[in-house]
């Protein structure tokens, strides 16, 4: 798979988005905020995927945004976390300690989750 990786600025956010190669066309995605588009070629998908992200911010409530980021935000630093293991980076104990604060963090983004969706508040 061909991927490519560039940010932009929309909305005080940086969003990163990746170009890839998907059964003879191309995906464009922003996984910071779960949108996608495609094309038939590299210009297309771009095209599509400003007009997809566009969209979205003009479409989505400000707490979907949010909510979007953060889940985004947890997952990718994990995924940092388990590079930095993987490359013998972090010791064994800090791993462990990384591990069960971004288990506390997802578990606490979980409820806020929740409670988006159902109306309640944590005030």
């Amino acid at each position: 798979m061909d991927v490519s990786i560039c940010h932009f600025f929309r909305m005080k956010h940086t969003h990163t988005a990746v170009l890839s190669r998907e059964d003879g066309g191309f995906v464009a995605q922003y996984p910071e905020v779960d949108v996608a588009s495609q094309g038939s070629t590299v210009e297309d998908a771009k095209a599509n995927r400003e007009e997809a992200v566009e969209w979205f911010f003009e479409c989505a409530s400000e707490s979907e945004i949010k909510r979007r980021q953060a889940s985004e935000g947890i997952e990718m630093t994990r995924r940092i976390v388990r590079m930095a293991r993987d490359r013998k980076l972090l010791v064994r104990n800090q791993f462990e300690f990384s591990a069960v604060n971004f288990n506390e963090c997802g578990r606490m983004v979980g409820g806020w989750l929740k409670s988006c969706k159902t109306g309640t508040s944590f005030t």
